[in-house]
């Protein structure tokens, strides 16, 4: 009898690794639940789905057997059409979320600095002149450096957005990530398993709405993903050329413009892939050269913006706005963070625990099915699932280590690994398919070859096309409002003050008075509303330095205060007891005026200043003097219709624009 050869220990490694990594996404399910919006809420509709999808599989094992032949003789021939239709209908999809739920506007906070730097690359430059009123102007995520303005964002993804503003195609953006992304992780599956498994990837990938959102929504990490996942696809091939090799560096350097971190990833993992793989080109070394010089030429632009922006090609605008603590790793990070192990365990099971609930809308988790897929393997790897598998593991890893973590239609950090994912799901999903038990009645095994995918396509149409169309934000819908309104009143050269809430305020005034963006965010942390807006008035009119030294002495002793727990901003602190009135008159004035939030506005200023303006509202701590009209705005929204008035500060004539929505 033939002996089985023994399985090498990396394959066992990276098997092993994938298990632990499937062991603590289900730990950390509860942490997922917990912490998400409505949770609860969901994890019924899952298993609601689940119950449903298990009925399905009872009445698909009953009629099986007569509609089998019909389906075994068409499914063949159609296979490769079906996939370059997939690729066209994650297009479509993405479109549609863009044009008709997100209506061509950023959705958060990452996208709305990105798109500020967008509206500047569309008029040729990479910086303006630093606001002389930060507390008016300028946005989270944003540079205040050397007189510059501009995002802290590689090059990347804000020149994506520029094409759309430039084409007046803001939905074109979204829909290129979706085509790419669909069409690298069909390619990754093609060259793995064929036209089977690429057209059950091509399935996952419509049927996802982490990556239908994420693309619509042009995401830097969605827009990574679809770059890697042609990379990759390219590098997948039997004996790719050197031109193939190439061209797969540069689309790692023109990662590396979007997302550094995540390309240095890749192109460790893929240089890897190249020197150790046994069939690749006769010459590794000149492989492996071409593969730097291609990634050299992608990252050019990056380097040139940076140059540009932060005066050296090396310097990110990360860097100038936290310091050098933004890297992984132990320590103080970021705005003055302590990251230990026990905060990285933390986010790992928060991250892998939604990835379970929300790239697929499964009831069953997907990282546990993969595991299972990956280790009923249990012989020696093809270099190329060696890949594969230490792409996914390498970037887990890496982001163990990254301080910060946050989800926005799931955990945004893990979506570059996505496509490899869906490559294994589907090849999981087709080893089941072809799973035939021999002493297990017939329909039996029917009901439980057809317990996953079926359980797939029940929550795709339950859960995940409900989500897609419930999914845009409706803070950033009103500011698309306001937007509309403005062009329709006809403003001219007028200021339009938002009012965006106490909080952010706050931090406007902090940069202001020449906090950095990491010491702002410490005090915000640290100190709660009242008694950093009393700070803050009392140092408004001294010099930069004396302005910090009278803050931080002021606020040494103070507590950070407990959640106000309602209103416009229910996560802002403020004391215990009897508020003062100046604190009571903050809040009053959210309550009365409190319309939408500024940052998704600020990206309509015309960068040379000309036209209407949208501001910051300075509230009741300072007043705008303009020789402009200065208006302040109010929205409400009824009966599906939107009503926009333009109140001017002087007592001019109120503008009313109506609309519907």
């Amino acid at each position: 009898l033939e002996q089985k050869k023994p399985v090498p220990p990396l394959d066992v490694a990276l098997i092993a690794g994938f298990c632990v990594l499937a062991l603590v996404s289900l730990i950390g399910l509860p942490r997922a639940l917990t912490r998400i919006p409505g949770g609860a809420d969901r994890f019924q509709l899952l298993v609601s789905s689940g119950l449903i999808g298990a009925l399905v599989c009872v009445v698909l094992a009953i009629v099986w057997p007569r509609i089998a032949p019909r389906v075994s003789s068409v499914l063949p021939s159609t296979m490769p059409n079906v996939s370059i239709a997939l690729c066209a209908l994650t297009g479509f999809a993405v479109m549609l979320v863009a044009v008709n739920v997100f209506r061509g506007w950023p959705q958060f906070p990452d996208t709305f600095a990105e798109l500020f730097q967008a509206k500047l690359l569309s008029v040729g430059r990479f910086w303006i002149a630093a606001p002389h009123r930060q507390d008016l102007l300028r946005i989270g995520n944003t540079v205040v450096d050397q007189g510059r303005w501009y995002s802290q964002y590689p090059i990347g993804n804000p020149a994506l957005l520029a094409f759309g503003i430039v084409t007046k195609m803001p939905w074109l953006p979204g829909v290129i990530v979706g085509l790419l992304f669909a069409t690298g992780t069909i390619a990754i599956a093609y060259r793995m398993g064929g036209n089977a498994l690429a057209t059950i990837a091509g399935l996952l990938v419509i049927a996802s709405p982490m990556v239908i959102l994420s693309s619509a929504a042009v995401m830097s990490n969605a827009t990574f993903a679809a770059l890697a996942a042609c990379a990759l696809a390219l590098m997948l091939l039997r004996r790719p050329t050197f031109p193939q090799v190439t061209l797969a560096g540069g689309l790692v350097g023109l990662g590396a413009c979007v997302r550094p971190l995540d390309a240095l990833i890749l192109a460790a993992v893929l240089g890897v892939y190249v020197l150790t793989r046994p069939e690749a080109q006769p010459d590794r070394r000149v492989a492996l050269a071409l593969l730097v010089v291609g990634t050299v030429l992608g990252i050019l632009p990056l380097l040139a913006a940076n140059a540009e922006t932060t005066g050296s090609a090396l310097r990110f605008g990360y860097t100038v706005m936290w310091g050098n603590g933004n890297m992984p790793g132990f320590g103080i990070r970021g705005p003055g963070i302590v990251f230990g192990f026990a905060d990285a365990m933390r986010n790992l099971l928060f991250d892998t625990g939604l990835l379970n609930l929300s790239l697929l809308e499964w009831p069953l988790p997907v990282l546990v099915v993969a595991a299972v897929a990956v280790a009923t393997r249990a012989r020696a790897l093809d270099a190329r699932w060696r890949l594969l598998l230490g792409y996914v593991l390498a970037h887990v890893a890496v982001y163990f280590l990254y301080w910060h973590h946050d989800f926005f239609f799931g955990p945004r950090f893990l979506l570059p690994v996505v496509p490899v994912l869906f490559v294994i799901l589907a090849d999981a999903l087709r080893r089941v398919a072809r799973w035939r038990p021999a002493r297990m009645p017939a329909r039996v095994a029917t009901f439980c070859v057809m317990l996953l995918p079926v359980q797939a396509l029940t929550a795709a149409a339950l859960v995940a096309l409900p989500s897609l169309s419930h999914a845009g934000s409706p803070s950033a819908a009103t500011s698309a409002a306001i937007a509309r309104a403005a062009h329709s009143a006809d403003l001219g050269d007028a200021f339009v003050l938002v009012n965006d809430g106490w909080g952010s305020r706050l931090f406007g005034e902090m940069w202001r008075l020449g906090f950095s963006a990491s010491q702002a965010e410490q005090l915000y942390a640290r100190v709660d509303a009242c008694t950093l807006q009393h700070a803050l008035d009392g140092a408004s009119a001294l010099s930069r330095a004396a302005a910090e030294r009278f803050v931080l002495d002021a606020t040494a002793n103070a507590s950070p205060g407990t959640p106000i727990g309602k209103g416009i901003e229910p996560s802002l602190r403020i004391p215990a007891g009897a508020l003062p009135a100046p604190c009571a008159a903050q809040l009053a004035f959210d309550e009365q005026s409190y319309r939408s939030p500024f940052a998704p506005l600020l990206w309509r200023n015309d960068p040379s200043g000309r036209g209407t303006t949208f501001m910051r509202d300075p509230g009741l701590v300072s007043e705008v003097h303009a020789t402009q009209t200065v208006y302040r705005v109010e929205v409400s929204s009824s009966n599906n219709m939107y009503v926009v008035r333009f109140i001017a500060l002087d007592g001019g004539a109120i503008k009313e624009v109506r609309f519907a929505y």
